[in-house]
């Protein structure tokens, strides 16, 4: 893994962040909603209410993969956003969903499950 989010083509940047949703809680945030006895909106946020930076990415890779090179640059992208994450209210509220995977937990989640054989 040589580059994450940032300036499609450009490098990678340690500070440039966004919310990151692991499949596990995506899936089941769609589910609630198809089951939910009603929705008060059309639209929903779906993620994980949290900034992660692209260094918190790598740390959490290399937690789970020990000695993956990864390669970030310094600093952040011109026009990314500051504490960019979703706002879960809406969700939380007609749902009562909440994430149950962190950063870390859903790399390693995903780690396991291929390492397990499972295709990429």
């Amino acid at each position: 893994m040589t580059q994450a989010a940032g300036v499609p083509g450009g490098p990678a940047r340690e500070e440039d962040e966004t919310d990151l949703c692991y499949v596990k809680d995506c899936a089941k945030t769609i589910q609630m909603a198809h089951m939910a006895a009603k929705l008060n909106h059309r639209i929903y946020n779906v993620g994980s209410g949290k900034a992660a930076s692209n260094a918190q990415l790598r740390d959490a890779v290399l937690k789970a993969v020990p000695g993956v090179r990864i390669v970030l640059q310094a600093g952040k992208s011109a026009g990314c956003r500051s504490n960019a994450y979703l706002e879960l209210a809406r969700i939380a509220a007609d749902t009562g969903y909440k994430p149950e995977f962190t950063l870390e937990s859903g790399v390693a989640d995903y780690v396991a499950w291929l390492r397990a054989g499972n295709p990429q």
